[in-house]
């Protein structure tokens, strides 16, 4: 499975390329002289900025809940987790005091 950062960027980049934009265009648009962090961000290198994300909803037409439905999921996902290691650890410790 994709990772959320990889899958951002499809989406990034495919509606950009709809919308026949350059990158740099786009970066100009998000206020960067230089395209590298935008580049970085479509190629699933970098992490976007939920105030980029914001922005390029707005510059690109997606809408926000595309974005938030996969942060939301991820998060959910981190979030079960480490409650479940937790919930591991405290059994652990308190069944080596019961011995």
């Amino acid at each position: 499975m994709k990772s959320v950062k990889m899958q951002i960027a499809e989406i990034i980049k495919n509606r950009r390329m709809q919308l026949n934009m350059t990158q740099k265009q786009v970066a100009e648009m998000l206020g960067y002289e230089s395209v590298q962090f935008f580049s970085m961000i479509e190629r699933g290198l970098s992490s976007c900025p939920y105030q980029i994300l914001g922005s390029l909803c707005v510059i690109l037409n997606i809408p926000k809940d595309k974005f938030s439905s996969l942060i939301l999921e991820e998060f959910k996902e981190q979030l079960s987790q480490s409650m479940d290691l937790g919930t591991k650890t405290m059994k652990a410790k308190r069944k080596i005091r019961a011995q």
